[in-house]
């Protein structure tokens, strides 16, 4: 065999045995009917985007939603953590969210409750027509429908206005597929920017979950996130600034897990200040862009003193006391900036 020959067979050799880079996606197929002991996405389409309801960690309220598409009647995603589990019972179906809470109806709430092991309300009626599911819950004959006025799904006795059944898409397995960039935007190598986040319109949210940055600066106020709250430090939520001299943040929902307990300022107080990355949702959170769904955390090693409410020069700071910088270092009173004059922390214009 000649050389030539012999190379050319070590080449083919390599390209079948190299592995490209690869992620698993979980492959979800509309259903046209229900099998118990099956996990299934719920998913209403308006204007031609699927809203998906989401896992929710709470004791009760309405389920939030996530944007996907469909191909063919197939939706792809990275995660299986929305699916809800149907299992028939005596009457109806029961229906499990992957945290292993069952959803279930009582009262003259339109919303949905959550209890690993609910004692009344928890069975639904399924039926089908012309591929929309109508899941009525038999305990108060109330049927869930997905609001597009509210952006979220509840279970309701009449039809709500501009408000559409869903249909429901069957956990049909795994596929391997061609990884993403590892350099697109959003994803850890690239992460956005707090500037980013917020500048992002709430019709153009990216889809699945993305990696922001950002030093963290406080707890939110839950009536407007883009604000640090003045009151004592929660274990909900973190704000992360764009900089260190706090001018506005971005809320980051910390829901309860390894998340919460790592980042929260409750427990961390000494994370305050520390540059860190996040992933999770870009989602309306505490009235304004966020993140939602925090699922990873990595802190950069990189600092900061955190500054908030700085006012420029006052006539009753000593002229000629000594100024320094941030790092300390003595500056002359010429210095453009943030500096430290008398003990109070000023901008000197």
């Amino acid at each position: 065999m000649n050389k030539f020959l012999r190379f050319s067979l070590f080449l083919a050799l390599m390209l079948l045995t190299t592995v490209s880079n690869a992620k698993t996606v979980y492959v979800y197929k509309k259903a046209t009917t229900i099998e118990s002991g099956k996990s299934y996405l719920i998913a209403a389409k308006v204007d031609d985007k699927l809203k998906v309801a989401k896992l929710d960690t709470r004791k009760y309220g309405y389920l939030s939603v996530f944007d996907a598409t469909e191909s063919d009647g197939t939706i792809e995603l990275e995660d299986a953590d929305n699916v809800f589990l149907f299992t028939a019972t005596d009457g109806g179906f029961t229906i499990q969210m992957s945290n292993n809470k069952y959803l279930y109806q009582k009262g003259t709430y339109d919303s949905f409750n959550f209890d690993a092991a609910p004692t009344e309300g928890q069975v639904w009626s399924v039926s089908n027509s012309e591929g929309f599911f109508k899941i009525t819950n038999v305990s108060v004959s109330k049927y869930i429908q997905y609001s597009p006025t509210h952006s979220s799904y509840g279970s309701y006795a009449e039809a709500q206005e501009g408000a559409v059944l869903p249909f429901l898409y069957l956990l049909d397995g795994t596929k391997e597929v061609a990884d993403d960039d590892p350099n697109a935007k959003g994803e850890k190598a690239n992460p956005y920017t707090v500037t980013e986040i917020q500048a992002i319109g709430e019709g153009a949210y990216p889809s699945g979950k993305v990696w922001v940055k950002g030093y963290i600066a406080g707890c939110v106020n839950t009536s407007m996130g883009s604000e640090l709250s003045s009151g004592n430090p929660v274990a909900s939520n973190i704000g992360l600034s764009a900089t260190a001299n706090v001018e506005t943040v971005i809320p980051i929902q910390l829901p309860t897990g390894a998340v919460r307990a790592a980042l929260n300022l409750v427990d961390n107080t000494n994370n305050l200040g520390k540059e860190v990355l996040i992933e999770g949702e870009v989602a309306k959170y505490c009235g304004v862009t966020g993140i939602k769904s925090s699922s990873a955390y990595e802190f950069t090693g990189n600092s900061v003193t955190i500054i908030t409410g700085v006012a420029a020069v006052k006539a009753d700071v000593d002229k000629n006391a000594p100024a320094y910088n941030m790092a300390g270092q003595r500056v002359s009173n010429s210095f453009k900036g943030l500096i430290i004059k008398g003990g109070k922390k000023l901008i000197n214009k």
